[in-house]
């Protein structure tokens, strides 16, 4: 996973660009969106939340009380340890939402154009 530079976390959750990643304890970013579904879906289920709304808003999906699931999760899944107990000021800043860098399939709306066949 890329290293990533910090922004102001709240407003970044809050403002509905880029990529939503979890930074574990070693700084490594874990962006939800490549997280496993299942265990998302797992997440949302125990809270009685949507998936998607969760993923696109993990610190305000009913009420955020799964935020620290998620960053249990995202370190699981980079080897790093989660603290046994975190602040309230550990959970916001551990979620930030990062510049897209992924390439995109779609321009303005449209489906690129080019050397593109059918079968």
């Amino acid at each position: 996973m890329a290293e990533m530079t910090p922004s102001d976390t709240v407003e970044a959750v809050s403002d509905g660009s880029g990529r939503k990643v979890v930074r574990t304890p070693s700084g490594k970013c874990v962006p939800l969106d490549e997280m496993p579904f299942g265990e998302l879906a797992k997440i949302a289920t125990e809270i009685e939340a949507n998936v998607f709304v969760l993923i696109q808003f993990p610190l305000f999906a009913e009420g955020g009380v799964a935020a620290e699931s998620i960053y249990r999760l995202a370190c699981e899944l980079v080897g790093d340890s989660a603290p046994e107990r975190m602040s309230l000021r550990a959970v916001l800043e551990a979620f930030d939402t990062v510049p897209d860098d992924e390439p995109s399939l779609w321009v303005d709306g449209l489906p690129p154009t080019g050397d593109q066949t059918t079968a």
